[in-house]
């Protein structure tokens, strides 16, 4: 059988519908996809190029931005792809355009930045963005709200009792779990059909999207641009018990 001898830009484009000029900026700006050239200069694209654009392709199609996912290897974009996938299958259900889908936010940082969001009502409404553990324990029961959405930079086997306790706490319908990291045995361990599962960054339509809300047409591209992330992912215990988990957990690191 003749071995494939790659792909020109031209021919990339019509397979991905990405056009040749966005392809010379990600490789010149981000090196996302750097294909060999031929004897004359001329780009030459492989197999696992193609897939590799096509997975863009897809995310950005969710809302993501290509900044947040140029130094991302192949494996974490197909692990984002199928984040969005568990998402679009675990909508909140439709409120026929009439009410809206009420949201609780505890965490260290999406609360803060969420807060500019916070007189949308129009849009979604926050029953309440917590800091405080505390404040949200005495507060969160009375609330009921559709969605609770949990920020963990890190999510290790001592968390999961405290996640399932806080959403049953809670009343919710449904939770969101936004972390940073974690390993496939504690992920197991949260696998439910009400939990839904992200690794961060999130932004604010990406929750209108789980609440099953359209994201209106003139969102301001400043914030479509904008990603969630924390500044910090572990503390200083968290970061001891890491320095002690076996080498052989299968894990997601970033």
């Amino acid at each position: 059988m003749k071995k494939n001898s790659g792909y020109r830009i031209s021919t990339v484009s019509k397979l991905t519908g990405i056009s040749s000029e966005t392809l010379r900026i990600w490789e010149h700006r981000y090196s996302i996809v750097r294909p060999e050239r031929s004897a004359s200069g001329v780009r030459i694209y492989n197999d696992k190029d193609i897939q590799h654009l096509s997975l863009l392709k897809q995310l950005i199609a969710h809302g993501d931005s290509i900044g947040n996912l140029a130094e991302l290897s192949f494996s974490q974009l197909e692990q984002r792809l199928k984040n969005f996938t568990n998402i679009e299958q675990s909508k909140l259900p439709g409120n026929n355009g009439r009410s809206f889908s009420s949201v609780c936010v505890l965490g260290t940082t999406l609360p803060l930045l969420l807060k500019k969001y916070y007189e949308q009502q129009d849009l979604i409404k926050f029953t309440g963005l917590y800091t405080d553990d505390s404040e949200f324990e005495s507060k969160v029961h009375d609330e009921s709200p559709d969605l609770l959405i949990m920020e963990y930079p890190t999510i290790l086997d001592d968390d999961v009792s405290q996640i399932k306790q806080r959403y049953r706490h809670s009343n919710a319908n449904q939770l969101l779990v936004v972390y940073g990291f974690s390993n496939s045995t504690t992920l197991k361990k949260l696998d439910h059909k009400d939990i839904i599962l992200f690794q961060g960054p999130i932004d604010f339509y990406q929750i209108l999207n789980i609440c099953n809300i359209p994201v209106p047409a003139d969102r301001d591209s400043e914030d479509s641009n904008t990603r969630f992330f924390s500044p910090r992912r572990f503390t200083d215990q968290q970061l001891s018990k890491l320095s002690m988990m076996e080498t052989s957990v299968k894990c997601e690191c970033p």
